[in-house]
């Protein structure tokens, strides 16, 4: 290929959106003389980076390119064009050393690179050191509402529009806002932990939030055996948003709990007439402290408000294991009468447990 012809495949494939991982591999096995497409690709390197189709790409492509020539050494000297154009996990962006590179510049960024870019250096322990966490906070506080949308607005936005979502994102940083104050904590201690089936989480000092899509079922019981709600709101209440937002104590989820362990949780919550729908070890927590509210001022203090049926008088103290993932929990009625539970429930690792509890019940009549 010639020159001319080069440039030509280059331009038309970033116009419409073609470049992808394999389409520089190609091209520098049909040159015969690679200097020629390398320096191509240097001079049109800011044009390459603005179109691509799809954002999961540019790390790929970076990383293809850097195998040729001195293309590695030309990226990372031309960081600031990547940063420009990424939008996403930094992480992906690791074999190109860019933290000195932010660090050095990091005022100077807030100028240029994708918001949600900076977003991803904030939930990173690894980018934005000490000296510069003055100027992060100060940037995550000019842009909180896009900050925690970005932190817990994923999954709702599989189902709804920025704009159908635009009054829940100011609750949410209202509520973010007074966890903060509590903690005594800034938007740059905020740490993102990792998304459940349902719901976005982040972490709040001693404070857990949790936002996502609708439950199984809003009202559950109110079981000892269960991590107790600071606050629990079926958004339906307030909105027309199907989902849940949830305000938990932390819990230490680095934990070795036995299978006989997490029968005995199960066997417990069943003699409420409960049914634990996803039965594991991940879904289980040991309590930092006792297992009752702990806040500064009153929050949604009747049960009813926070979607808990009954009446619970005991306290499981710090130490004890009780179930933080309340997606999969329902009253023992709801379930024998939905025959898609049901079904669901047999068919999973789950129905192990309840097969043990029905034969240790029948032994014990």
């Amino acid at each position: 290929m010639e020159k001319e012809e080069l440039i030509n495949i280059i331009s038309y494939s970033v116009q419409h959106h073609e470049i992808a991982p394999g389409f520089f591999d190609y091209l520098y096995e049909e040159v015969k003389d690679s200097i020629i497409l390398t320096e191509i690709i240097k001079e049109k390197f800011d044009f390459i980076l603005s179109a691509f189709p799809n954002n999961s790409f540019f790390s790929l492509v970076l990383e293809e390119l850097s195998c040729y020539d001195d293309m590695h050494s030309h990226i990372v000297k031309n960081i600031p064009i990547v940063l420009k154009y990424f939008h996403g996990d930094l992480d992906n962006l690791s074999t190109f050393s860019i933290q000195e590179y932010v660090n050095s510049h990091f005022s100077e960024l807030v100028s240029y690179i994708p918001k949600d870019t900076f977003f991803a250096m904030a939930i990173s322990d690894y980018y934005v050191q000490e000296k510069n966490r003055n100027l992060l906070n100060q940037y995550l506080m000019d842009y909180k509402k896009d900050y925690v949308s970005f932190l817990l607005g994923k999954k709702l936005s599989l189902s709804y529009s920025d704009t159908q979502l635009d009054t829940l994102m100011d609750v949410l940083v209202m509520l973010v806002d007074e966890l903060l104050k509590h903690e005594e904590l800034s938007y740059v201690d905020i740490k993102l932990l990792s998304a459940g089936s349902f719901s976005d989480v982040i972490e709040i000092g001693s404070k857990v939030v949790k936002v996502g899509d609708e439950r199984y079922t809003y009202f559950m019981p109110n079981s000892p055996y269960f991590l107790a709600p600071l606050i629990r709101v079926n958004l339906e209440d307030i909105s027309f948003l199907k989902g849940t937002i949830e305000v938990v104590e932390k819990v230490d989820t680095d934990i070795h709990i036995s299978e006989s362990e997490l029968y005995e949780l199960y066997r417990l919550i069943r003699l409420d007439k409960q049914i634990w729908l996803d039965v594991k070890k991940e879904n289980v927590g040991r309590l930092l402290c006792d297992n009752t509210i702990h806040y500064k001022k009153t929050l949604y203090p009747d049960s009813i408000t926070r979607g808990l049926l009954g009446e619970n008088t005991t306290v499981l103290k710090k130490g004890d294991y009780v179930v933080c993932d309340l997606d999969h929990l329902v009253f023992e009625e709801v379930f024998q009468n939905d025959f898609g539970l049901r079904q669901n429930f047999y068919l999973s690792n789950a129905y192990d447990f309840e097969e043990k509890y029905q034969k240790s019940k029948i032994k014990n009549d």
